[in-house]
């Protein structure tokens, strides 16, 4: 009897050194970027691709079990992430403590004065009286983004190094827009890009319209785990 004890006891000690040692040990985790492509202005104006220069990211998390979380990434030169989910950026992997995670945000911004806009989105715009033409949205400064991360069930985020542990962060460029009344697109210039006249938007071209939507890249943003 007291052997079958001891073996108890022995097994729940090891059991409780394990899941200790478990929320010590890191699990890969890796993050993506992407845009939302949802159509906007009555349909006329959709998203297809671009890119985001990043500055520096932060991570904060706070579990139920184990220490809090926190750690910071900077590139010097800037990073250059495609707003797409199959593409791998090999800067943006991550070792982070598993557990489950009550509270995760994320803080991220841009590097600016690049040889590249460090938010680019391209996209297509069609008239009301029909005929399509290329869409380019150019910024150049620096901004700061601050998201609080959900599970893609809308439940508890997982880390666990026996799972695929992934992320993606989502901007809103359909959301941007959506405050640029349709006539400001119908009456914007066109500027020559690389042999194609398109409709480019930056703080020197249809300054109207960028100008309305300065105040929201920042806005509408998510980043989801677990998606």
């Amino acid at each position: 009897m007291k052997m079958k004890k001891y073996t108890i006891s022995i097994f729940l000690i090891l059991l409780l050194v394990s899941c200790g040692k478990k929320y010590k040990e890191p699990t890969d985790l890796e993050l993506r970027f992407d845009i939302n492509k949802a159509p906007t202005v009555d349909g006329q104006l959709t998203f297809s691709e671009g890119h985001f220069i990043m500055n520096r990211i932060d991570f904060e998390g706070k579990r139920e079990k184990g220490d809090d979380v926190s750690f910071s990434r900077s590139f010097d030169n800037g990073l250059t992430i495609p707003f797409d989910l199959n593409t791998a950026v090999p800067d943006l992997n991550f070792m982070v403590p598993q557990g489950v995670y009550t509270e995760l945000s994320l803080a991220f911004d841009t590097k600016e004065e690049g040889a590249s806009p460090c938010i680019l989105v391209d996209g297509t715009y069609t008239y009301s009286g029909g005929g399509t033409v290329p869409m380019r949205f150019e910024f150049d400064d620096s901004e700061e983004y601050e998201v609080e991360a959900e599970a893609e069930d809308g439940g508890q985020i997982v880390l666990d190094a026996d799972l695929l542990s992934r992320a993606k962060v989502v901007l809103d460029p359909t959301h941007w827009f959506q405050v640029v009344p349709t006539s400001h697109f119908e009456s914007a210039s066109l500027t020559d890009v690389d042999g194609t006249m398109t409709m480019l938007i930056n703080k020197n071209k249809n300054e109207e319209i960028f100008d309305l939507i300065l105040d929201r890249i920042d806005e509408s943003t998510e980043a989801v785990f677990n998606y």
